[in-house]
Parts: structure tokens; C-alpha cells; sequence
């Protein structure tokens, strides 16, 4: 099946009402930065009563996705730098000029919505630290009983509105100015 692509002279172009065409308007670049875990021991998870993060041991493998509450069909944006130690904090870029999730949680935070953050941490190894004992973790005393997750890979980190590290926030920026 062959096709023919016919140019035709502007002159043959015919609107029915007027039409004002205006130039394209740059996208301003939004972005995100804030505190994903403080550090500390979690009571709100959802199924360890108390956990823990060892960051000595916990690494980010390249720019990883930014998730919407978790949810693995909601990529708002990927992660563009982190800084593990006593705690963890990332910049990301949100992909507003596309997505409308993260066009929302820009308009959210816009209208002043505190967003927090959560990390979805994939532990190499699970220490129990039993009741009456301690360790030193994230530059910390922590005592049992206690969960503490090992060796572990972060593989996402998502903006939710409550995070079970209550610790945690997001800044939305425009063009490197927080809103």
C-alpha cells in the first residue's frame, strides 16, 4: 500500500474562527528533595512492630524510581541523588511535564500539602534483637525487641501523605526555589 504525503499552500489552509498560536512555553524543571528515613526505629510499618535500618549497610544502586504511595504503576519521577548516613536524604526530579500524578503532587504541595516520604528497603538479612538487648545503629542506641534490617537495597522511594517514619519530608521545588 503506497501513501502521498501533498503540501499545501498556506494560502489553502481555511480556519473557521480565529485562531491565535502561540509560541511554546518551556516547561519550568520540578523538583524534589527531602528526608526518607530519619534514622531511627519505625512503629507504624504495617507488619514489624519495630524496625530498623542498618544504614552502614544499605546502598542505592543508580537513579531508582520515584513512586507515588508505593504504587509500582505510578513512577512521578526517579531519583537523582542520595546521601546515606545517620539518615537518608534524596533529590529527585518529579516528571510534571508529562504525568499528571506528579503534576498533582506538585499542585499539592503548591497549595501547601506537607508530603512525606517512605522507602521501599529490600533487607539482605533480618536481625531480631531481643528484649533487654541493644545495638548501635545510624549513630544511635536502640534497645530491644527490635527488627533490624541488614545488608539492604533501596529499590524505590515514594511520596505519600503519611509516612510510617513521621520523621520524614519532601520540599517541592520550581527551577531550584522551593515553592
Amino acid at each position: 500500500m503506497s501513501t502521498h504525503t501533498k503540501t499545501l499552500p498556506i494560502e489553502a489552509l481555511q480556519f473557521l474562527a480565529p485562531a491565535e498560536l502561540q509560541p511554546a512555553v518551556e516547561n519550568s524543571q520540578r523538583t524534589l528533595s527531602g528526608l526518607a528515613y530519619a534514622g531511627g526505629v519505625i512503629t507504624d510499618h504495617g507488619y514489624f512492630d519495630r524496625v530498623a535500618f542498618d544504614l552502614s549497610t544499605t546502598r542505592i544502586d543508580g537513579n531508582i524510581p520515584l513512586l507515588f504511595g508505593h504504587d509500582h504503576s505510578k513512577t512521578v519521577g526517579v531519583v537523582t541523588s542520595s546521601q546515606i548516613q545517620e539518615n537518608i536524604q534524596i533529590q529527585a526530579k518529579l516528571f510534571t511535564d508529562f504525568d499528571t500524578d506528579s503534576q498533582s503532587i506538585a499542585a499539592k504541595a503548591d497549595a501547601g500539602l506537607n508530603w512525606q516520604m517512605s522507602v521501599g528497603i529490600w533487607p539482605g538479612e533480618i536481625l531480631d534483637v531481643k528484649a533487654g538487648s541493644q545495638i548501635e545503629l545510624n549513630q544511635q542506641t536502640f534497645e530491644g525487641p527490635l527488627t533490624v534490617f541488614k545488608n539492604n537495597r533501596i529499590r524505590e522511594v515514594s511520596v505519600v501523605a503519611l509516612g510510617a517514619d513521621h520523621k520524614t519530608s519532601a520540599q517541592v521545588f520550581n527551577g531550584g526555589t522551593q515553592i
